[in-house]
């Protein structure tokens, strides 16, 4: 019996390090190709100011940490808009008025470690998970800061992304952006994009049937691929990003020592992270005036 259950746990050893394996290769292949499809952003871009939009404390860094030390480092003027006042990611551990004033002085202290003063870090402080019923307030009040600024880039999520903030977030940067004259280049910068197969390991949709498996993962990420265009090298700058990152605490250490308390790392079985920390960022890449979504500059 010994020897048989051995043998048997010998098997399930070599079954996972085989599904493992083919998890990496899969995973490294398609960053390959999106590294092979896109350009690199050259030294001068990084001299250009630029507004980065983040729906909620955490997506900034997480998103765009890189290429924000590197246009501090070059000397560019950046600015940071919190869009939502972070007070429903762990509503249930903690209070939310509490909870939103953490996340508001986690978010500065981020900036602070991207190179980005106070003076330059912007609360919009919308609902969080109802900014898509703030919009005609929000663009106006967003239209106002960008006729203020004036600057040359600025960065959104994702327009495929699936948070209702995120896609809402997209959305009035580019409806503000009709409001004024300017005409910055647009970065769309993917967060939940990569929660997908490959790029982590999602099982749910290969339970669910080859239909919505192919709906999820093969679909997605071929239209993925094709709207990502430009990519920042980061890599000498990943443990000052990691060092932003842990500035917002609530979402990277379990508070109160709760076991319970949910942290990014928990995500997808710790694979959605390191998403974040490659040595580079991929963006896609329009202009403000063009019409369709994802179309290269």
């Amino acid at each position: 019996m010994n020897e048989i259950a051995c043998s048997a746990d010998a098997s399930r050893l070599a079954d996972n390090h085989g599904t493992k394996t083919r998890r990496t290769w899969s995973r490294r292949a398609a960053w390959g190709l999106l590294f092979r499809r896109t350009k690199p952003l050259d030294d001068a871009t990084f001299r250009r100011s630029a507004i980065i939009f983040s729906p909620h404390y955490d997506d900034e860094t997480l998103g765009c940490g890189g290429t924000i030390i590197r246009r501090r480092d070059a000397g560019a003027a950046v600015t940071i808009v919190f869009m939502t006042d972070g007070s429903q990611s762990h509503k249930y551990w903690m209070p939310t008025a509490e909870l939103s004033k953490r996340r508001s002085s986690e978010g500065r202290e981020a900036a602070a470690a991207l190179g980005v003063g106070p003076d330059d870090v912007i609360e919009m402080h919308f609902p969080e998970t109802a900014l898509a019923q703030q919009c005609e307030h929000a663009v106006q009040a967003v239209a106002t800061f960008l006729k203020e600024r004036r600057p040359d880039d600025v960065f959104v999520p994702y327009y495929r992304e699936p948070p209702a903030d995120h896609r809402a977030t997209t959305n009035i940067v580019l409806a503000a952006l009709k409001e004024t004259d300017a005409s910055p280049t647009v970065y769309e910068y993917p967060i939940w994009a990569w929660h997908r197969w490959p790029w982590v390991n999602c099982r749910g949709p290969f339970r669910r049937g080859l239909r919505v498996w192919y709906r999820d993962c093969i679909k997605y990420n071929r239209l993925f691929l094709n709207d990502m265009h430009v990519r920042a090298d980061i890599g000498p700058l990943i443990s000052r990003k990691q060092a932003a990152l842990a500035r917002h605490r609530t979402q990277t250490i379990r508070m109160n020592d709760d076991p319970t308390w949910p942290i990014l790392s928990d995500v997808a079985d710790g694979g959605f992270l390191p998403c974040f920390f490659e040595n580079v960022e991929f963006f896609g890449r329009r202009t403000s005036r063009q019409n369709g979504r994802g179309a290269s500059t």
